[in-house]
């Protein structure tokens, strides 16, 4: 799977679909395969892109996490 730069960290993403950008958020601490059912159908429309939070799946695993850093490492 792609990953990218995040600030200090790396993270794992996957992108499906063509068209608009439509960015899928998982909980805190969530997989990016949260959005499996969703993505489906939704990438027959548009550009899905789905994430693992650091310290989650396949993302780097720092020491620490606060919420603002999850918010900031999505956009």
């Amino acid at each position: 799977m792609p990953r990218v730069k995040a600030g200090e960290l790396t993270l794992n993403y996957e992108e499906r679909g063509k068209g608009p950008a439509f960015l899928f958020i998982p909980g805190l601490v969530g997989l990016l395969n949260a959005w499996d059912f969703q993505v489906a159908e939704f990438s027959k429309r548009y550009r899905c892109i789905v994430f693992d939070h650091r310290g989650a799946g396949d993302s780097d695993k720092p020491q620490s996490v606060n919420a603002q850093t999850y918010s900031t490492e999505a956009i």
